[in-house]
């Protein structure tokens, strides 16, 4: 091109982005698909209480004893699977019994929802 004509310039190209979209209709809050029965403990044995979740995972676990958290520890084993929720207690004491609080979250819904069971330890008698 010559003269004036060579100084023109093209017209810009759209910039163009690119986003993952995440449908959340197909998400679902939390819910427990069943309610625990009371679980029945022998002092010096193991027990475990175990929750069954319904909805879009990651979940996040806690776990309460008479309204006061667990942590993981020697005591307590905590396990998470895919849509279960396992509450292990090693060496049955009496003081371990009592109610116990299963509260579950995931990324659409920071509510907690909770599902209660008790546990009662009965003592051996070794004669």
């Amino acid at each position: 091109l010559n003269g004036a004509e060579g100084n023109k310039r093209l017209p810009r190209a759209p910039n163009i982005s690119f986003c993952k979209l995440k449908i959340l209709s197909h998400w679902k809050a939390p819910s427990f698909t069943n309610t625990p029965s009371p679980v029945e403990g022998i002092k010096g044995k193991d027990a475990s209480l175990h929750c069954e979740v319904y909805g879009t995972p990651p979940f996040q676990v806690n776990w309460y004893k008479d309204k006061r958290p667990l942590k993981e520890s020697r005591k307590y084993k905590m396990v998470i699977e895919a849509s279960s929720a396992t509450l292990h207690i090693m060496k049955l004491e009496l003081d371990d019994a009592g109610l116990y609080e299963c509260r579950v979250s995931n990324n659409l819904d920071k509510g907690w929802q909770t599902n209660l069971g008790f546990l009662q330890i009965q003592c051996q008698d070794h004669r």
